[in-house]
Parts: C-alpha cells; structure tokens; sequence
C-alpha cells in the first residue's frame, strides 16, 4: 500500500496490463487511497473500526497515501 504498488486499476492501467473495466463496489476509479480510505464502503468500515478501537488518524486527511499510513501506525 506505501509503495502503490497494489494491483488496483489505476495501477493495471499505469503498468499497461489489460484489466476489466471493472470499478469499485460505488463506481469510482479504483485507486489504493480510493479503494482503501475514501470509498463509501471503505469509510463505513473504518467507522467500524474507530467504534472499537481509539484510532485518530482520519481517511480523508492525508496528501498521499504513505503519508496517511506512517500517520496510522505513530
């Protein structure tokens, strides 16, 4: 996930490797942050997850996916 380097489509698409047109459960390009923070379904799970756990760190407040990671585990 910190290098990008998750088969997602924007990754398939980069590398030049067909892939289906297939996208995320809503819809949307799928991109590691896409997939993994920002997506609809995604968000619900970490509401979940901030539900049981004492997390701070939030999906949507990052600048690049590392970034939001290295945030995750401080």
């Amino acid at each position: 996930m910190a290098h990008d380097c998750l088969p997602t489509e924007a990754q398939l698409k980069y590398r030049h490797i067909p892939a289906s047109d297939a996208r995320c459960f809503c819809g949307r390009e799928e991109t590691v942050e896409h997939a993994i923070l920002m997506c609809q379904y995604a968000s619900e799970v970490w509401r979940q997850i901030r539900k049981c756990f004492v997390i701070n760190c939030k999906p949507h407040a990052f600048l690049h996916i590392k970034q939001w990671l290295f945030d995750f585990f401080r």
